[in-house]
C-alpha cells in the first residue's frame, strides 16, 4: 500500500511539472505560430530576402519537432492509462512519466534555442523592434 501511494504521489508531481512544461511551451505560441508573426511583420523589421528563408527554415525544423514531440507523448498518455488500468508495476509507470517529462523539457529547451538561432539573425536594431512586437503580442519578453 505504501508502494501505492508513493508512485501515486510520484506520478501526481509529474504530472504537475509536464502541465506546467506543457504550457510553458505552449505560452511561446499562444498568439499564433511564431512563423507568421515575425513574418507578417518583416516589413517593419526591414528583413531581408534571405533573412525571411533562413529564418522559415529554423522555425520549420522547429514544428517538425514540436509534432514528433507531441505525438510521443499521446502514445505515452496511452499507454500510461493501460498501465495504470492493469495496476502495472510502479517502476513502469515511473519510466514511461519520465520519458514523458524529458520530452516535454527537451521541447522547450529548442523551443529556446531555436528563438535564439532566430535573434542571432537580426541585427541590434531589428532584434530591438522584434522585441517591442513579440512582448507587445504575448505579454512577455
Amino acid at each position: 500500500m505504501q508502494s501505492r501511494l508513493k508512485v501515486f504521489l510520484l506520478s501526481l508531481a509529474l504530472s504537475a511539472l509536464s502541465c506546467q512544461l506543457l504550457a510553458i511551451s505552449f505560452s511561446t505560441v499562444a498568439y499564433a505560430d511564431p512563423v507568421p508573426l515575425i513574418i507578417d511583420v518583416r516589413d517593419d523589421l526591414k528583413l531581408t530576402d534571405n533573412q525571411v528563408s533562413e529564418i522559415s527554415a529554423i522555425w520549420k525544423q522547429q514544428f517538425r519537432q514540436r509534432r514528433l514531440a507531441s505525438a510521443k507523448i499521446v502514445l505515452i498518455d496511452d499507454e500510461l492509462e493501460d498501465l495504470t488500468e492493469k495496476e502495472a508495476d510502479p517502476a513502469q509507470i515511473e519510466k514511461r512519466l519520465r520519458e514523458k517529462a524529458d520530452i516535454q523539457t527537451n521541447l522547450r529547451v529548442g523551443e529556446i534555442a531555436t528563438e535564439r538561432k532566430v535573434n542571432r539573425l537580426l541585427s541590434p536594431e531589428q532584434l530591438k523592434r522584434w522585441r517591442a512586437i513579440h512582448a507587445s503580442v504575448t505579454g512577455r519578453r
